[in-house]
């Protein structure tokens, strides 16, 4: 008699509210909601063909007294900072009236953060969030001095990651040769101003270092 043998679905945890790491990880299709205060907000996950999945940016808002999805674009290529910003410029615009898929939510969300950032002293909003994404490097690379033990958890992440998809993307085949340097170059990497340690802490496999009060502590500092 053949058996047919069901895989087991292993449930996400779902984040109490979305953050960078949760939502370059996910990889179960689903909606996850960005929790309240969110306006809204949601990272939809779907699979497609070939075993992969796509990720894009939904918003559930009432607009004439009728619940209405806007689509707010694909993730990475819109990041979660700039789907919060668009997604709080529709409720912006709902309130006074308007309704927001005439309007360029991108448009007043971008000039959000760049307004933002050069109050904080940065060029543009690029440069705010690659100086967001250092201090959050500098923080887990404090942590994993005070306990090595944590650097485990980058490899394990890798290892996770290369199980799940069967393919390693280039920044992560990178930083597996870098883990296995001494301490001292990794953390170089993740404390460095260089353009190759900016551009390796966009595919960072350090998720799980920091708690997520200690990541959204460094978020609220930035005013993202």
């Amino acid at each position: 008699m053949h058996l047919e043998v069901i895989p087991q679905v292993v449930p996400v945890e779902r984040p109490k509210k979305l953050s960078a790491a949760f939502v370059r990880e996910v990889e179960i299709p689903g909606r996850y909601g960005d929790g309240r205060g969110g306006h809204g907000l949601s990272l939809l996950v779907k699979p497609r063909r070939g075993g992969d999945h796509s990720k894009s940016w939904s918003q559930r808002v009432r607009i004439n007294g009728r619940l209405t999805n806007i689509g707010l674009g694909a993730y990475p290529v819109v990041t979660l900072a700039e789907a919060r910003e668009a997604a709080l410029a529709n409720r912006r615009a709902v309130a006074q009236g308007a309704d927001p898929r005439t309007k360029r939510s991108f448009t007043t969300a971008r000039a959000g953060l760049t307004a933002r950032a050069t109050s904080l002293g940065f060029a543009n909003g690029h440069d705010l969030l690659d100086q967001r994404r250092r201090r959050i490097h500098m923080a887990i690379a404090d942590k994993i001095d005070a306990n090595p033990a944590l650097l485990g958890k980058a490899k394990a992440n890798l290892a996770r990651w290369t199980r799940q998809r069967g393919h390693m993307e280039r920044g992560y085949v990178e930083w597996g040769a870098i883990l296995d340097r001494p301490w001292r170059e990794i953390a170089s990497v993740l404390r460095s101003k260089s353009e190759d340690a900016i551009r390796l802490r966009q595919c960072s496999p350090f998720a799980g270092v920091l708690s997520e009060g200690e990541r959204m502590g460094i978020y609220d500092a930035f005013g993202t």
